[in-house]
């Protein structure tokens, strides 16, 4: 795992190990998002809303279009320094080692809920610029992160000459819509 920050647990792709496709993790991560909060307690009229709330952190704008620097140990970004929000461009800096470089990778990016008309993720890598869309959502959690949502997964392929041995960067700017994030990594193939 090159990159990562939010919940990472069995339903994240790339993370440990899931191999279905996008369309079963986001169910599988509702009914783990679910069981999770029953068993901590929130009871089950109220588990639905409590698992939908993102996982990720900062609920203000003072971490928008900011540089997250991975701990070099273990690629990690801490939770709490990104915003939940994304509607802006935000930059993540880490490092990879020579036998990690030059491999291609998998950004995917698990979102809570997203802009009711959808969107567009752009994502640049070293000299590699993609991006991908987003399918359209509640839009509920905008203004009210609690509520109960729809949960995606945008996934952003890069080849193996965005990655270099040495200090990397990664955009992802949300050009279009919103979107509330539960978690992402970037894992390498």
């Amino acid at each position: 795992m090159a990159l990562w920050t939010g919940r990472q647990d069995l339903t994240c792709e790339g993370f440990a190990g899931f191999d279905g496709t996008s369309a079963e993790a986001d169910g599988a991560i509702a009914a783990a998002a679910v069981a999770a909060a029953v068993e901590q307690g929130a009871g089950t009229e109220n588990a639905a809303a409590v698992a939908a709330a993102p996982s990720v952190g900062r609920a203000d704008a003072a971490a928008s279009d900011a540089v997250f620097v991975a701990a070099a140990s273990d690629g990690r970004v801490p939770t709490g320094e990104v915003p939940y929000l994304w509607d802006r461009q935000l930059t993540f800096r880490f490092t990879l080692s020579a036998e990690q470089a030059g491999r291609a990778g998998t950004l995917r990016i698990y979102s809570a809920d997203q802009a009711e008309e959808g969107g567009r993720l752009a994502a640049a890598l070293g000299c590699v610029s993609l991006s991908a869309e987003i399918e359209a959502g509640y839009g509920f959690q905008l203004a009210e992160p609690w509520q109960l949502a729809q949960s995606r997964t945008t996934r952003i392929d890069f080849p193996p000459d965005a990655f270099r041995e040495g200090e990397n960067r990664l955009a992802i700017s949300v050009d279009r819509g919103w979107i509330t994030l539960d978690a992402m990594n970037l894992s390498l193939r």
